[in-house]
């Protein structure tokens, strides 16, 4: 589900976001009793993908729907007002075998434009919308960063597509944002690794030892990323390929 309300004149409101939940929640409902009609309820599934606004607009048909959906996965949330959920148990969604609600939420180090979709609203609009990655929040997050399992390319900005060479989107082929959701959506959202404060400061970590820049231009910037392994370096272009290639060599050996 993808939301695209201008930002600086529609993205503050929530009308377009209450307006949508209802015809959201009414079709999820409508699905669910369709399926239960036919007894095939235990043979689909319903995950819920939803992208910057949309993530408001979800959450908000969540807390109306008579069925629980299977999983529901944010990234780049322009956040979710406290007055519609301070944490995932306030949604309707299935449990994972962990006793948890199957919510899942991801937001790049990159992605910018989600933070300003999140500031406090109040008093203008008399709102304030939390962040669905926090940990209060109790949603299980991933990375797009290009950390943990799976691997993928980090996202590089707000956009779901980006359709540049080297750079991804959340959407796009071989990101680790689509890889995450591929996975969540198949029932495997317990292979994911979950990112903790801990977690994301390993991988910093790892990506400092093993990467270095190589600057050739008078600039400085980086025109290339040096990755090295027991003792074999290799030369990239972007340090996405290089971030790449330290997550596949710890998934490998670990």
């Amino acid at each position: 589900m993808n939301g695209q309300p201008d930002p600086a004149s529609e993205v503050p409101d929530q009308s377009h976001a209450d307006d949508g939940s209802w015809a959201l929640a009414y079709a999820l409902d409508g699905y669910r009793e369709t399926m239960d009609a036919h007894r095939e309820a235990d043979e689909t599934t319903v995950n819920i993908n939803a992208h910057s606004y949309g993530t408001n607009t979800a959450a908000r048909a969540l807390t109306s729907t008579t069925h629980p959906v299977d999983t529901y996965s944010m990234y780049g949330s322009a956040g979710i007002p406290e007055n519609v959920a301070e944490h995932t148990s306030d949604l309707n969604v299935a449990t994972t075998d962990e006793g948890r609600p199957a919510v899942y939420a991801t937001n790049a180090s990159t992605d910018t434009l989600s933070g300003k979709g999140r500031w406090t609203l109040s008093p203008v609009f008399g709102e304030k919308r939390l962040d669905p990655t926090d940990e209060d929040f109790g949603a299980y997050v991933f990375s797009s960063d290009g950390m943990g399992n799976p691997p993928g390319y980090p996202v590089g900005g707000h956009s779901q597509n980006f359709r540049a060479a080297d750079e991804y989107g959340y959407l796009d082929e071989e990101s680790q944002t689509l890889e995450a959701l591929a996975m969540i959506n198949d029932g495997r959202g317990d292979e994911v690794d979950e990112m903790t404060k801990a977690t994301v400061e390993y991988y910093e970590y790892l990506f400092e030892e093993h990467i270095e820049e190589i600057i050739r231009n008078p600039a400085g910037q980086a025109d290339a990323y040096k990755v090295e392994f027991e003792g074999q370096a290799q030369e990239v272009e972007t340090r996405s390929e290089a971030v790449k290639l330290v997550n596949e060599y710890y998934a490998d050996n670990n």
